[in-house]
């Protein structure tokens, strides 16, 4: 892995997971990545509570493909359903709007404010430090994709840094299934 030297260090700057990603001027070989995934079965299986059952495995929404291949292991090996755009990331509009309404401080707001300024895609929790994401509820629930009868949830992501977007997103699911099993796996920690 190599990184590029004009780049600045922002965000979770797990290189494990942005290098396949080639995030922040990170970048690795196929063969590198080949390797890595000749032990993921058994890296996996290692990781599964053997006693638990359930309904349905939610991948987080992210810009790469690695919550979603991450999420179908999980659903064959717990041979249940997988359901993709459960949930959305909130825009950057919309963060700006929060950012807003928050009791951040003048000067923390404009801050925060350089880092969502850059365009109107996708918000991602990667360009806030981390001691000011708690003011950013980072998913919406999409309600009409939501199945009935679940009451045992996975939810599934690539990086777990501070554990807002699973909190969030075990927040949204408790409102519309209380008293649901909501349980979280993520393939790489930031510690």
């Amino acid at each position: 892995m190599s990184r590029d030297r004009h780049n600045r260090s922002r965000g979770d700057n797990c290189h494990l997971l942005y290098a396949p990603k080639r995030k922040d001027g990170l970048r690795t070989s196929l063969g590198a990545i080949r390797r890595l995934f000749l032990h993921f079965d058994a890296i996996l299986e290692d990781m599964l509570d053997q006693s638990c059952e359930y309904d349905l495995v939610v991948p987080m929404p992210s810009g790469h493909a690695i919550s979603r291949q991450y999420g179908q292991r999980f659903a064959n090996r717990y041979r249940c359903s997988m359901e993709v755009g459960l949930f959305n990331n909130i825009s950057k509009a919309r963060a700006r709007e929060l950012l807003e309404q928050s009791n951040l401080s003048s000067s923390d707001k404009r801050s925060v404010a350089k880092q969502l300024a850059e365009d109107d895609g996708i918000f991602s929790l990667k360009d806030i430090p981390t001691g000011f994401r708690e003011h950013f509820p980072p998913l919406t629930l999409q309600a009409e994709l939501f199945p009935a009868g679940c009451r045992r949830f996975l939810l599934v992501d690539d990086l777990l840094s501070t554990g807002t977007k699973l909190q969030a997103a075990q927040r949204q699911i408790l409102k519309v299934v209380p008293g649901a099993q909501v349980d979280a796996a993520c393939l790489l920690s930031r510690v």
